[in-house]
């Protein structure tokens, strides 16, 4: 017995042929749409991104302070960043990805990297420099900068606890003190403060570290001691006026 071939209606035929018709229609649509809502999410982040802001860098021990100005849109950013230094360095490399803003500094040191993801008017990041690694954060207004600063403080603060001194180091002790992290403003500043002779002063010790200073005629000391609990000294010192900072 032979198969026979059967013929499909005018019915079937105008089915199949809006059928197919519908699914041209679905494919052209979808190939020609507008970028996705992650897209959208992205703009919308680096949007956030937009401005100057306070920014905080730990090296080590060390708090590093500075600003980062970023401007542009994913296609084309520029970023000016000022750190440790007066000298506002432009951003070799600058790059929106995945929400983050990859930036590349070149440094006298060597060469900055960070990624920092951005907030409303918080942003944290991580950089690595010169072999090293860490953590980085920004803060945008003042609540913002508040918020960053007090968080990178806590974080120096972890560091500098974790880390013990030698135990035959003559300065430890006073490492300890005159390192630990405080709120900004604590220590009271002076201004024009009194000085005695070495033969008055005999709270110091005779190898009491000090930072002296010989100007114009006039010589100074101010003892590491006394520094550490104020921070910054407003004076004069043969006739020039002078902001001593420990």
């Amino acid at each position: 017995m032979g198969l026979q071939r059967r013929s499909r209606t005018p019915a079937k035929r105008t089915r199949l042929q809006r059928t197919w018709f519908v699914v041209l229609v679905g494919l052209s649509w979808f190939a020609s749409t507008p970028p996705t809502h992650a897209d959208d999410a992205s703009n919308e982040a680096l949007a956030h991104a937009a401005g100057a802001w306070s920014l905080y860098l730990l090296e080590g021990e060390v708090l590093r302070t500075g600003t980062l100005t970023v401007d542009g849109d994913a296609a084309s950013i520029h970023a000016a960043l000022t750190l440790g230094s007066p000298a506002v360095m432009r951003a070799d490399h600058a790059e929106w990805r995945d929400n983050e803003l990859e930036l590349e500094v070149a440094r006298k040191e060597g060469t900055f990297f960070a990624k920092i993801r951005f907030g409303e008017n918080t942003a944290r990041g991580r950089w690595a420099h010169a072999g090293l690694r860490g953590r980085l954060w920004l803060g945008r207004g003042d609540a913002g900068g508040a918020n960053a600063l007090r968080l990178a403080r806590r974080t120096q603060q972890r560091a500098i606890r974790s880390k013990k001194p030698p135990e035959d180091d003559p300065e430890a002790d006073f490492r300890k003190h005159a390192l630990a992290v405080v709120a900004r403003d604590h220590y009271p500043v002076l201004f024009s403060p009194e000085f005695l002779t070495p033969s008055q002063a005999t709270q110091l010790r005779s190898d009491e570290p000090v930072l002296g200073l010989f100007l114009n005629g006039q010589a100074k000391a101010y003892p590491i001691s006394i520094l550490g609990r104020h921070e910054l000294v407003n004076d004069t010192c043969g006739g020039v006026p002078l902001a001593t900072s420990w």
